[in-house]
């Protein structure tokens, strides 16, 4: 028996089934031939898709997804830092620094370091490697040189650079390499415009105007944080936070906890006592219960937190405590306008998200 190829034996299984079973009459209805038939299922075969000439059923649209993922990054990466905006991701892996455009996912070799610092609004990356340290450009790669030092802070802008020497900090003009010393100081903070540096020795602190050079005493503390605009510090004594206006000097005890973040205008401070989170009012100090977890992180906003408990992450609006999944893991990172964070997942690898709106409870 000669062999037929599957359109043939198509087209003669269907002209068959015609002949055997007579076609119903139908009114106004015109139903194909044999022919017209084959050339359907040929169609078919061939793109695995409906013909333009058949309409298919109507399909219920999929339900929209609560987290979006938008990009992975390598397991083995560590320090991940996200832009204000959430679009550069910059992380360590192997000695090197990489920078990730989280939209697509796509990740770039940028510099050999040992440490990166991400300027905020992620057009610059301060990079330390063999005791000297380098401002790049995020995007070209250029660079130039900032100074020798065992570590360093970036400015908003990419403009200025903190760097801790060997017993002291100075602050470094990028561009025209301009260096002012600020003082003796074992680590060191700088606000997003480059004009306040916190400087502490281990058990005081002082705040520096970069500019002038100016200094005043802030307080005592073994660690201390200076609030991204420049404002306010947090500093730490054992596990007691006191929280210190910089432009009156007026010190307030924040908290008794284990961790503790100031907001950007250094009003509003998120605290952990390693089983759950509170919101404090840095101003009047009231404190209100967010929720139970062990880690958990603030946007610059004061006004988004993430929570997790060691399975599962929530976002949370810290006005209404309202909150929404976000997933599996741990946080890692979040941008300052809380639309991008950074989870490590189960299997161990890290992930970016699409931060959802919280919703009512």
């Amino acid at each position: 028996m000669a062999c037929l190829n599957k359109t043939a034996v198509s087209a003669l299984l269907l002209s068959s089934a015609l002949t055997l079973c007579p076609r119903p009459a139908l009114a106004g209805v015109a139903l194909p031939g044999a022919e017209r038939l084959a050339e359907l299922v040929r169609s078919w075969g061939a793109v695995g898709t409906l013909p333009d000439s058949v309409t298919p059923a109507a399909v219920p649209a999929a339900p929209a997804k609560a987290v979006d993922l938008a990009a992975r990054i390598d397991a083995a990466s560590r320090d991940i830092q996200l832009s204000a905006d959430g679009k550069v991701a910059v992380f360590l892996l192997d000695r090197s620094v990489y920078v990730q455009e989280t939209a697509d996912g796509v990740s770039r070799h940028l510099a050999w370091g040992q440490t990166a610092r991400l300027a905020r609004d992620g057009g610059a990356v301060l990079v330390g490697e063999g005791g000297s340290l380098r401002v790049y450009d995020a995007k070209s790669g250029q660079n130039r040189f900032a100074g020798w030092g065992t570590t360093g802070c970036i400015s908003g802008d990419g403009r200025k650079v903190l760097l801790q020497e060997a017993t002291s900090l100075s602050v470094v003009d990028v561009e025209t390499g301009r260096k002012r010393t600020l003082g003796f100081g074992k680590t060191g903070a700088l606000s997003a415009d480059g004009k306040v540096a916190l400087i502490g020795d281990g058990s005081t602190f002082n705040a520096v105007d970069t500019e002038s050079g100016k200094s005043r005493f802030v307080g005592w503390g073994s660690s201390g944080v200076l609030a991204g605009g420049g404002t306010a510090a947090l500093l730490r004594r054992a596990d007691s936070f006191d929280v210190v206006d910089l432009a009156t000097g007026r010190s307030r005890h924040l908290a008794w906890a284990k961790t503790a973040q100031l907001s950007f205008d250094g009003k509003t401070a998120l605290v952990g006592d390693g089983r759950s989170f509170s919101v404090v009012d840095a101003q009047n100090g009231s404190t209100t219960m967010l929720d139970w977890g062990v880690d958990g992180v603030l946007a610059e906003d004061g006004k988004t937190a993430l929570i997790g408990d060691g399975r599962t992450v929530r976002v949370y609006d810290v006005a209404t405590r309202a909150d929404a999944y976000l997933g599996w893991g741990e946080v890692l990172a979040l941008s300052a306008d809380a639309s991008k964070a950074v989870l490590r997942v189960d299997n161990g690898w890290i992930a970016v998200y699409d931060v959802p709106k919280p919703g009512l409870r």
